[in-house]
């Protein structure tokens, strides 16, 4: 039986994020602080937004994205730590992924081009 690689690292996708959505169960728990009505609703929401944006259950919490008043559209603006590889593969093109990635050969770099670093 072949396995077709897309739908394979689809499948392994979606796993990462119910395996970092399962963890962070204790923390829902924790900052419910006993409004057991509202928990559901937190973890599907958090769950959405990890799945489409990376947000994790740390993320949810630091951002207060749990908060009630602030609107969808707003909370779909962020992108969370879970999601971060995504998001430098967008803005590095692969041809300078090696230096992004590579904190030595990126010093050399830019001391190359004269630009300070640290």
């Amino acid at each position: 039986m072949r396995i077709n690689l897309q739908r394979w690292n689809v499948a392994k996708c979606y796993a990462r994020i119910a395996i970092a959505w399962a963890k962070g169960f204790p923390m829902h728990v924790d900052q419910s602080r006993g409004d057991l009505l509202s928990l559901p609703r937190r973890m599907c929401e958090q769950f959405i937004l990890q799945a489409h944006n990376g947000i994790t259950a740390q993320n949810y919490y630091d951002l207060n994205l749990f908060d009630p008043r602030r609107r969808w559209a707003d909370k779909r603006q962020y992108v969370g730590h879970f999601d971060l590889p995504r998001l430098f593969r967008y803005l590095n093109s692969q041809a300078h992924e090696a230096l992004a990635r590579d904190k030595v050969v990126f010093h050399l770099y830019c001391e190359a081009l004269g630009i300070p670093t640290s």
